[in-house]
């Protein structure tokens, strides 16, 4: 859709794809050759098909969808104080909750602007800009978690190298604080050496890797193999989540992770078992 959306005429995204085959075949070893050469395949297939346009997951039918819609409206027209203001309110008249904000409003409509820039509806600058403001209003909403008692847990969290995005991971770390634990939140792009020595530094029961990418899974694994090297790393747990591991069931398991989460509520649920809580 997207290609399409930018046109970009389907023989030339056929061609790409030869092209990609044959550096495939130059470069990558026997034993995986095939196996991503079952993805060259099945993606030329895919090419000629009717184009089907990604829904949107936001409604006003709901009292959080109508927040939402306004939340976006005000984003789309680059207005970060309406925006911001459209959420406080409803935070502050008890018309949603910091998870609701989380799950129903900004989770959602970040989707939609994704789904925005895969329709060429969005620029990369409108797109930037929206991200920029919900960091914002995240930010605002950081003193209104409700927390539990502390249960005496380290949580550390970060976007590998190479991942520019952390609204995930930052929502990710305001989960583990709202249920008790300490959240240690690295953000973006965040070099293996220095997470690994963050895991030592802070004690860390449990670390939360993010990639958005599949080219980003080598950095995931590089990651891991870098802080096992660590007394501290050893002894604690890793969880990885993110789009990069989306529909690969049991590849979290290959690169040595020991759990997979595809929310922030699931990397809490996870990562409580993980850690014996």
């Amino acid at each position: 859709v997207a290609f399409e959306r930018r046109g970009v005429p389907r023989d030339a995204q056929q061609r790409s794809l030869a092209a990609l085959g044959e550096e495939i075949d130059r470069n990558v070893p026997a034993d995986d050759r095939a196996f991503v050469n079952t993805y060259i395949a099945a993606a030329g297939k895919e090419l000629y098909k009717p184009v089907v346009e990604p829904p949107t997951n936001l409604s006003i039918e709901t009292p959080q969808g109508e927040i939402g819609a306004r939340y976006l409206l005000a984003v789309l027209e680059g207005d970060r104080f309406a925006a911001s203001k459209v959420v406080m309110d409803a935070i502050a008249t008890n018309k949603i909750g910091v998870r609701e904000a989380y799950e129903q409003v900004l989770g959602p409509v970040q989707q939609e602007l994704g789904r925005l820039w895969h329709m060429n509806d969005l620029t990369v600058a409108e797109e930037h800009f929206a991200t920029a403001t919900t960091a914002m209003v995240i930010s605002q909403l950081y003193p209104h978690l409700p927390r539990k008692q502390s249960n005496g847990k380290v949580v550390v969290a970060a976007s590998v190298q190479g991942n520019q995005h952390d609204l995930g991971v930052r929502m990710v770390c305001d989960y583990f604080e709202m249920e008790g634990w300490r959240a240690v939140y690295l953000g973006a792009n965040v070099p293996g050496h220095d997470l690994a020595l963050a895991v030592e530094h802070f004690a860390c029961d449990l670390l939360c890797l993010s990639a958005y990418m599949p080219t980003q899974i080598r950095a995931v694994e590089d990651t891991i193999e870098t802080t096992r090297g660590h007394e501290t790393g050893r002894r604690c747990k890793i969880l990885v989540g993110g789009p990069a591991f989306f529909g690969a069931d049991v590849l979290w398991r290959e690169i040595g992770a020991d759990g997979f989460a595809q929310s922030a509520q699931d990397a809490v649920s996870v990562g409580a078992r993980l850690v014996g809580i």
